[in-house]
């Protein structure tokens, strides 16, 4: 069965979180268990969070993957991750952060029968007791392919809220800067170039 959504998930001492993040993933059912597949990124961890990634891919090994490398930041989880992606799409997802499992049913079911270069989703900010902070909506009709033309200058985009099409990282032979601070907004502006429509 053909993956759909690769979630990449660089990982540093995050034990304490990891737990919360990695069971966000696990759906109820095991036929679109095999639509997603997760790389967890440990990057040198001097903690536990190796562990508790490795105990997620025995016990799901149809979806989860651990690659354990020596620390080298954040652009370096990603480029170590990228050539191992399976799925038709690909997103991030920090470690201190999770999925609405429910929504991520849904969300792999629309992933399916789209084809945009780019699915754009809301997010929202919580704070350490899981209480909503604030939460990012985007000025799109929802639902429809619509071009990429018409997201206006002005609307902020983040890596939580995007997944490109997988393909896009070949064309242009994406590689993120290792060692520098930001480098998720490299994840946002350099795979634009090549999206041409998307779906919200």
């Amino acid at each position: 069965m053909n993956k759909i959504l690769s979630v990449i998930i660089p990982t540093y001492n995050m034990e304490a979180l990891l737990h919360q993040c990695l069971s966000s993933l696990i759906l109820e059912s095991a036929e679109k268990r095999q639509l997603l597949d997760v790389i967890v990124v440990n990057d040198g961890s001097k903690d536990k969070s190796s562990e508790i990634a490795h105990k997620y891919a025995g016990k799901y090994p149809e979806m989860f993957s651990v690659i354990d490398k020596e620390n080298g930041n954040y652009g370096s989880c990603i480029n170590a991750a990228l050539p191992h992606v399976k799925g038709k799409y690909v997103r991030i997802l920090d470690a201190d952060d999770c999925y609405c499992t429910e929504n991520l049913m849904a969300y792999i079911d629309i992933l399916k029968t789209t084809d945009t270069d780019l699915v754009l989703s809301d997010y929202v900010t919580v704070n350490e007791k899981g209480e909503e902070i604030d939460k990012t909506t985007f000025p799109l009709t929802t639902d429809v392919v619509v071009e990429f033309s018409e997201l206006h200058d002005d609307t902020p985009l983040a890596m939580h809220a995007v997944a490109y099409r997988t393909t896009i990282f070949g064309e242009i032979d994406y590689h993120q800067t290792e060692g520098v601070s930001y480098t998720d907004m490299e994840w946002i502006f350099h795979p634009l170039s090549r999206v041409k429509n998307l779906y919200y």
